[in-house]
């Protein structure tokens, strides 16, 4: 069975940010529906650009699970281990299930470049 995109009324947000007073890139996950869903779950990594690629750079990831609901959220982090200039990407892939029906989103977020090595 083909998974379908979410459904109007639902939808996957991502948003990361750069905290300079903790000196941490946080990865802020929320899935949320207008309807209830059964069960539900996102997967998420962040990213650092290095060498003309984000895909082989991964740092750290996390993933969440739901039971039956509206709305869940998922926050993470990554702690900087200097302050040399760097770009970050969060990915997030969300799944509900509705009525026995499995949905999917993917969404991403960038830093642009911020004082947090790896």
């Amino acid at each position: 069975m083909q998974p379908q995109a979410f459904p109007s009324g639902c939808g996957l947000s991502v948003w990361l940010y750069f905290d300079s007073g903790n000196l941490t890139i946080i990865s802020d996950n929320l899935t949320s529906c207008a309807v209830g869903y059964t069960n539900g779950s996102m997967d998420s990594t962040i990213y650092f650009w290095a060498w003309l690629n984000w895909y082989t750079n991964p740092l750290v990831s996390d993933s969440e699970y739901d039971a039956a609901g509206t709305s869940f959220t998922m926050a993470y982090d990554y702690d900087c281990n200097n302050t040399n200039t760097t770009n970050y990407r969060t990915e997030t892939f969300g799944e509900i299930y509705i009525g026995g029906t499995r949905y999917t989103a993917a969404a991403y977020d960038e830093t642009g470049d911020v004082s947090c090595g790896t």
